[in-house]
């Protein structure tokens, strides 16, 4: 919806190239630009760093917009509308973080979450129970191996825990280092099992456990934290919650074994941080049950319209301004 909106857009020609690129290559359409502000203008849509260097032209432009009737967003803003995600340069900025994250962490809402997903984890293990018993036969006959495997990852507050699957990679594959070039692939049934998300079964026990829930930041193995909590400002914050089965990142990004994609799925958890509620994690679930039906070469990798160094702008509701749910 936000594409069919006629905009002006203030900011650098390297920002805006770089938003337009990104608009081309994930949705094959042109923004609708406008050159000044007037009654045929939608929204005006200004970057900070633009605003603060050129604030004569800024005013001007904001004042027209009001007497217009146009509503004025932050770039940052349009970007997460359009992208759903966080901005690079916000997901580094502590201040993005006090402000949208930390003060929302320690509510009510997770542990009567808790509640609810105590019960239906205890439910799904009853009713997938013949699911997972013939899957972990398959596994053992078909690939003999072992079929429950364990694997330390990183929960709530730093915590490590267990995360058991259905094994689709052979014996001592966790062996190499982190993000290692020429990881061992997964077995013809273990390609499978990780097509339709059956090995994941499994972590309804974690969820039952309290380690885990069935939505939030997937949790990462404690090898690849080492290395990304040394490369990602604030990447900590993900932490601050429980980590899930599936969450935003999984339906809205592809599955990545790399430090690039692991840094772009970084920015898709940040959203879920600041937007997390019921209605949200209910839209996941039901994303997830599509999401298993794509396969994952098919979902796009979006490129980064702006540089992480800019600074943010405090953001706005675009669903409130452009009528959107």
């Amino acid at each position: 919806d936000l594409l069919k909106l006629r905009l002006l857009v203030l900011a650098d020609d390297a920002h805006l190239e770089h938003l337009r690129r990104a608009i081309g290559e994930r949705w094959q359409e042109e923004m609708r630009l406008a050159a000044a502000v007037d009654a045929g203008v939608d929204l005006l849509v200004i970057d900070s760093a633009w605003m603060k260097a050129r604030w004569p032209q800024a005013r001007l432009a904001i004042a027209s917009a009001a007497q217009n009737g146009v509503p004025v967003v932050s770039l940052d803003a349009f970007y997460e509308a359009l992208f759903g995600k966080i901005s690079p340069h916000a997901a580094a900025d502590p201040d993005w973080a006090l402000e949208h994250v930390l003060p929302r962490v320690n509510g009510r809402y997770f542990a009567v979450r808790r509640a609810v997903e105590a019960a239906a984890s205890a439910l799904g293990l009853l009713a997938l129970a013949p699911v997972l018993a013939a899957a972990a036969a398959a596994v053992a006959l078909i690939d003999r191996m072992p079929p429950i495997y364990g694997q330390p990852r990183v929960g709530r507050m730093g915590k490590v825990f267990t995360l058991w699957k259905l094994r689709t990679m052979p014996p001592g594959a966790d062996a190499a280092q982190a993000f290692a070039p020429g990881a061992a692939r997964p077995t013809r049934l273990g390609a499978f099992l990780r097509r339709f998300r059956l090995d994941e079964f499994p972590q309804l026990w974690n969820v039952l456990r309290g380690d885990m829930s069935l939505v939030g930041p997937r949790p990462e193995w404690v090898k690849e934290v080492a290395v990304i909590e040394k490369a990602v400002p604030n990447y900590h914050l993900r932490h601050l919650v429980p980590p899930g089965i599936t969450g935003w990142a999984q339906v809205y990004y592809r599955a990545t074994q790399g430090l690039e994609g692991s840094l772009e799925k970084h920015h898709y958890d940040l959203y879920y941080l600041k937007r997390f509620s019921p209605a949200l994690d209910l839209a996941i679930l039901l994303k997830t049950l599509k999401r298993v039906l794509v396969s994952d070469a098919r979902v796009q990798s979006v490129r980064v319209p702006f540089p992480a160094e800019r600074r943010p702008l405090t953001e706005m509701d675009m669903s409130a301004i452009v009528g959107r749910s």
